[in-house]
C-alpha cells in the first residue's frame, strides 16, 4: 500500500474496526534504511524494563500497555544486526 492509501485508511478508521473484529493488532512505523526497530511486546513490570536498561539497551520507546504489562522499541543500527 502506498502511504496515502494508508492514511486514508487509518483517517476513516477502517484498519481499527477491521482489526477489532479479526482480533489483530496493527503497527505501523517509520521507515529508515539505516536503523532497525524491534519490538518486545510483554515485558513484565518496571524490573523488566530495569532488566533490559541493565543490560544496555537504550529504548527508543517504553509504554504501559495494560497495568504493569510493557511494550519496548529499541532502535538498532543495521550494521550490528
Amino acid at each position: 500500500m502506498s502511504f496515502e492509501e494508508v492514511a486514508a485508511d487509518i483517517a476513516s478508521g477502517r484498519f481499527n474496526v477491521e482489526n477489532y473484529n479479526l482480533h489483530k493488532d496493527m503497527y505501523i512505523r517509520p521507515f529508515d534504511p539505516d536503523f532497525h526497530l524491534v519490538f518486545i511486546d510483554d515485558v513484565k513490570g518496571k524490573a523488566g524494563v530495569r532488566e533490559i536498561l541493565k543490560d544496555g539497551y537504550l529504548p527508543a520507546l517504553v509504554q504501559e500497555s495494560s497495568p504493569e504489562n510493557f511494550q519496548v522499541i529499541l532502535r538498532v543500527h543495521t550494521g550490528n544486526v
